[in-house]
């Protein structure tokens, strides 16, 4: 019965866009399908362990064209990383996730290297979150244009 009962939370949890693993999670959420500019909220902790955690979004058909990092009151350790990574596990932020702040609010726009085009998906995205301490806590707000 136990195992009933955690097989159907595993899959109410995933139904609902979040995922959680060991003392970590995320809680993701869509902006109205219909606006011209979507966005994806992922809300983060880390493990408490680890100081990590990962989450998966529903498939994003579009042109990603701003990344913003918040951290929150349960600020994460200075210079945390984030990678955006595309069913083929290839960063789709290209690096700028890197050395977040832990107090301040950041904005990147996403562009392929040496053009001036915004980097385009039609996958499931997975978020990773690491080195940003122990049970701590933010949110990365993804800015798409559908395709």
């Amino acid at each position: 019965m136990r195992n009933c009962i955690l097989v159907l939370f595993s899959v109410i949890a995933l139904f609902y866009g979040v995922a959680y693993a060991a003392g970590s999670s995320t809680t993701i959420t869509y902006s109205a399908e219909s606006q011209p500019v979507k966005v994806i909220y992922i809300d983060w902790v880390s493990d408490d362990t680890t100081g990590a955690v990962s989450g998966s979004t529903k498939r994003i058909n579009g042109r990603i064209v701003k990344v913003v990092t918040d951290p929150s009151a349960t600020a994460p350790t200075a210079l945390y990383d984030i990678t955006i990574t595309d069913d083929e596990g290839i960063d789709v932020i290209q690096g700028l996730g890197a050395n977040r702040s832990a107090t301040v609010t950041e904005e990147v726009s996403v562009v392929y290297t040496g053009t001036s085009n915004n980097v385009y998906v039609n996958d499931i995205l997975t978020i990773n979150v690491t080195n940003a301490g122990n049970s701590k806590q933010g949110q990365i707000i993804i800015y798409y244009v559908g395709a």
